[in-house]
C-alpha cells in the first residue's frame, strides 16, 4: 500500500501541475473557487450519503485512507475541473465533450470498484447505481455553480459556448 501511496502522490502532483494549462478559459480566482466548491460538494455528498448510511467500510490501515483521500481531495476535483474546462472551451466539438463526459463518469465510477479490489473499502450497501447518482449530483452542482459564478464575475466575452 505504501507503493500505491507514492504513486498516488506523484499522480496528484502531476494532476495539480496540469491546472496551469487552463489559463485561457479560467482565471486563477476561478480555478481556486471551482476547486473549493467541487471539493466541498464531493465531501458533503460522501458525508451525507456514504457515511450516514454506512454504505462503505474503510480499511483500518492509515495508508489506505490516505490513498482514498488523495483521490477524493485532489484527483477527482481536478478531473471535474477539466470536464468543466472542456465544456467552457469553444474549440472542442460537442461529440468530444460528450466523449469526455462519458470517460469522466466511467473513470470516477470504476474508481470505487478499484478501491474495493485494492482492499481500501468494502461495500456494505453500495452499488453501481449509487455511484452514478453521486457523480451526477457532483457534476450538476459543479456545472450550475460555474455557470452562476461566470455570470456574476462578468465572464461573458463570447469565447465559450455558454456565454449569452
Amino acid at each position: 500500500m505504501v507503493t500505491l501511496n507514492i504513486i498516488m502522490f506523484l499522480i496528484s502532483i502531476g494532476v495539480l501541475y496540469t491546472l496551469r494549462r487552463m489559463q485561457k478559459i479560467f482565471l486563477p480566482i476561478e480555478k481556486i473557487v471551482y476547486y473549493m466548491v467541487i471539493v466541498v460538494t464531493i465531501e458533503q455528498i460522501h458525508s451525507a450519503i456514504l457515511d450516514n448510511y454506512k454504505l462503505l467500510e474503510f480499511s483500518e490501515a492509515l495508508s489506505a485512507f490516505f490513498f482514498y483521500k488523495m483521490n477524493q481531495l485532489i484527483v477527482f476535483p481536478i478531473a471535474t475541473m477539466w470536464l468543466l474546462f472542456s465544456f467552457f472551451h469553444s474549440k472542442p466539438r460537442f461529440l468530444f465533450k460528450m466523449l469526455f463526459l462519458g470517460i469522466w463518469f466511467a473513470v470516477l465510477i470504476e474508481s470505487y470498484m478499484l478501491f474495493e479490489k485494492l482492499g481500501i473499502v468494502k461495500f456494505t450497501g453500495w452499488n453501481f447505481g449509487y455511484a452514478i447518482v453521486v457523480w451526477y449530483v457532483v457534476l450538476v452542482e459543479s456545472f450550475c455553480f460555474s455557470l452562476l459564478f461566470r455570470k456574476m464575475y462578468g465572464k461573458c466575452d463570447h469565447l465559450d459556448i455558454v456565454s449569452p
